[in-house]
């Protein structure tokens, strides 16, 4: 910029300097007044010239920002470039200052972090990042209001490096803005908010930050873009945690390098013991027992029975049924058999009933026990009450071994017991199907192999019918093979290796359909994103070039790849108004060369073509004028030269002085207007100068010059008459009148005219 700006000075179109406010980089900010409005704007102005497509993009980014409407956020109003200069407007907050953290309360400081954060969020959820938020774009009111400015400008433009000092990487090379940018200028905020330093990279605490705050801001300053990704509404309120608790002022805490790695292994160390104390892990269809295996059991436990039931008497004592209870009875000391004899005793009716009794009620206990059985075997009890089924187990030999040492009731007692267990199983079984399910369906979304294949084998054992569950035990069986391409895809695409990260994911939901959907369409998502930043980068670079075909093309391009982006139909109009005003500035530098040669109507040809790009062009409609207006001043100059007698009134000898002096007063002249300045000056002043001219006749003829008189019969007379055109008539009586027109020219003698009539009608 060659224009010093001075206080009152106006600056186009419509803005007044009152005072210039600072200068960071390569910008002119200035307190300005909007002529229209009558509002104050800081108006920022370029010290110097910036690359067309640098420009555009600038100007694409606030397009997108008209919805973005925002008590914190200041908006630009206006952009545009006059006299080579380029210019946008903000709103002005009268006595702002920047943002700094020191001095402030706590309270004070979480206020203008909430609001910060709030605003912030805000524009996420419109899709529009910032990308260069530092303290010289967050303005504090006297009031205590915060105002988030700089909206989608280049970082190019301040070259002040403690700016630069709060920026991502990307953001410094001037990348487009993206909320990866965002969360890191955040992390350095509150980082500087919390401790009073500013945030180094490569640099690791050696004194915990609060541990709510701690993990979210390791991961807002990180490097890559891809690991920034943090929840602001998380983070909003684990500061509103902390700054409840009273955390007071801001505390220095002094950074080593090198110790990061160390909590890191001790958190993995820490999630290594949680994890130990986890389940085992259950392979599908171990622990079960087969159904033919437990008929066999079956059918042996009733051999047994009716083998007790058909021992010798001698062996079974008979029992009191008076007795205080039935297994009590069978228990007791003084109803214990005594020692044989050798000779059988004689079993009583009674007694015999009551062996009867014995061997119906061991029949359907034994029964109904080993069906109970079965049903939990079929359940997989083993793989989800393992040790309750066991203690069952050893409990019915228990029984067995009552039964076996003739302990009927008590062995009766024990069967019952263990199946009113077996019974708590069974009912207990939907109950463990239902957490079995959920406890698989959080592992599976937690990437948890060994918890969700365990999970859904006991599912499956517990329904083995059921085609949701054995999907899910299909995945769960994939899963660590899912997970494997999962992070291979994950390091392709921090690597920026889309295709190649976009293959692996799409391995991975080969495997399962439901892992990798987000992420496969995340990648397309990023890889349409770069390649619509690849064609707009062409687009900008050929349009920079003034190859508007290329950019054009380029440009659709881009369109064609995100057809709800704005972006490709700016540059595409940007592209078409370049063309124009590069048509318009060949048609009005050729129409200018051929004023210079005085070609006027190729001039006038030139301006029309200009015109029909553009009607409001006001050079070319006075082009149009100026050209006619000299067509028209050549044609009256020879107008008056070809027929001086134009000049013989008195109103047409002043139009020809008007001719004369607009013809002197033309540059540049052309070379035969000299002749023709000279020829009409010199016609101008003999044009009053009087020529004698004589008259001759018979005296029989009445003679009349017109414009002059009446001169009657003569047979000579001598008039002085002006130049100019006359015509002289004779009359006679029974004669045909004789008429005769001659030109007086100034510095030309004219020769005598006769006049006769001599033809007789």
């Amino acid at each position: 910029m060659t224009t010093r700006l001075v206080e009152g000075q106006s600056f186009p179109p419509h803005f007044t300097l009152i005072n210039k406010v600072g200068q960071p980089g390569k910008v002119e900010s200035w307190l300005a007044s909007n002529d229209l409005t009558h509002e104050k704007v800081l108006l920022n102005i370029l010290t110097g010239q910036i690359d067309a497509a640098a420009w555009l993009a600038m100007i694409v980014a606030q397009g997108r920002q008209k919805g973005l409407i925002h008590q914190n956020i200041s908006r630009v109003l206006e952009y545009d470039a006059t006299d080579g200069m380029h210019y946008w407007s903000e709103r002005y907050v009268e006595g702002g200052e920047h943002f700094s953290p020191q001095n402030q309360s706590a309270s004070r400081i979480w206020q203008l972090l909430d609001a910060l954060l709030t605003a912030i969020r805000y524009a996420h959820q419109l899709g529009i990042a910032h990308g260069r938020l530092h303290p010289g774009n967050l303005i504090l009111t006297p009031s205590g209001t915060i105002h988030i400015t700089g909206w989608g400008i280049p970082a190019a433009l301040y070259d002040d490096l403690e700016y630069h000092a709060w920026l991502s990487p990307e953001a410094k090379n001037d990348q487009a803005p993206d909320f990866s940018d965002d969360y890191y200028s955040l992390g350095c905020l509150i980082f500087h908010s919390l401790t009073g330093k500013q945030w180094q990279p490569d640099l690791a605490l050696d004194r915990p930050l609060p541990p709510e705050i701690a993990p979210l801001l390791s991961k807002m300053l990180q490097a890559s873009p891809y690991e920034r990704s943090v929840d602001l509404h998380s983070l909003q309120a684990a500061l509103a945690t902390h700054f409840d608790q009273g955390d007071g002022g801001i505390q220095s805490i002094a950074f080593k390098r090198g110790e990061e790695r160390g909590e890191a292994s001790r958190d993995q160390a820490s999630a290594e013991q949680t994890g130990a104390r986890q389940a085992p892990v259950l392979i599908r269809g171990q622990g079960r027992i087969s159904t033919t295996r437990v008929l066999t059991a079956l059918a042996a436990l009733v051999a047994i029975a009716l083998l007790l039931f058909f021992l010798p008497s001698g062996t079974i004592t008979p029992v009191d049924e008076d007795s205080p209870g039935f297994g009590a009875t069978l228990n007791s000391p003084e109803h214990q058999a005594s020692p044989q004899s050798n000779t059988a005793p004689v079993i009583a009716p009674h007694e015999q009933a009551r062996l009867a009794y014995l061997k119906e009620q061991a029949q359907e206990v034994t029964q109904t026990l080993l069906r109970r059985q079965i049903q939990l075997e079929d359940l997989g009890v083993s793989l989800w009450a393992g040790e309750e089924f066991a203690a069952l187990s050893k409990a019915t030999e228990d029984a067995e071994e009552q039964y076996r040492n003739k302990n009927f009731a008590a062995a009766l007692a024990g069967y019952q017991q263990v199946i009113i267990a077996l019974a708590a199983l069974l009912e207990k079984a939907p109950s463990v199907l239902a957490e079995q399910i959920k406890i698989g369906d959080t592992a599976l979304d937690a990437g948890e192999h060994q918890a969700a294949l365990s999970a859904f084998t006991i599912a499956s054992a517990i329904d083995g019918d059921d085609k949701n569950i054995s999907a899910k035990l299909l995945r769960a069986d994939n899963l660590e093979q899912v997970l494997a391409f999962i992070q291979q895809g994950e390091s392709l695409e921090r690597n920026g290796q889309l295709q190649s990260a976009l293959a692996a994911y799409e391995e991975a939901n080969s495997l399962d359909g439901t892992l990798g959907k987000s992420a496969i369409k995340r990648v397309r998502g990023r890889i349409r994103q770069q390649d619509f930043s690849d064609a707009m980068s062409r687009a900008f670079g050929a349009f920079a070039e003034r190859n508007y075909t290329a950019a054009r093309r380029h440009f659709i391009r881009a369109q064609k790849i995100l057809p709800d982006s704005a972006e490709p139909a700016d540059g595409l109009l940007q592209v078409q108004q370049a063309g124009n005003r590069d048509r318009i500035n060949e048609h009005r530098q050729q129409a200018e060369e051929f004023l210079a040669s005085w070609h006027w109507q190729s001039a006038i040809t030139e301006y029309e073509a200009a015109l029909t790009i553009d009607p409001t062009l006001v050079f070319a409609s006075r082009g149009i004028t100026r050209a006619s207006a000299l067509i028209a001043l050549e044609a009256s100059l020879e107008g008056y030269l070809s027929n001086p007698g134009l000049m013989q009134e008195d109103k047409a000898l002043g139009k020809a002085r008007e001719t004369l002096v607009a013809a002197s007063r033309t540059e540049p002249k052309p070379d035969k207007w000299l002749s023709y300045i000279d020829t009409l000056a010199r016609l101008i002043s003999n044009a009053r100068i009087p020529i004698p001219v004589t008259f001759i006749s018979d005296n029989k003829t009445a003679i009349t010059v017109y414009k002059v008189g009446r001169f009657g019969l003569l047979t000579s007379k001598q008039l002085a008459l002006i130049p100019g055109d006359y015509t002289v008539v004779g009359k006679r009586p029974g004669y045909r009148d004789v008429r005769h027109n001659f030109t007086l020219r100034s510095g030309q003698a004219s020769a005598p005219i006769e006049i006769i009539c001599s033809e007789k009608i």
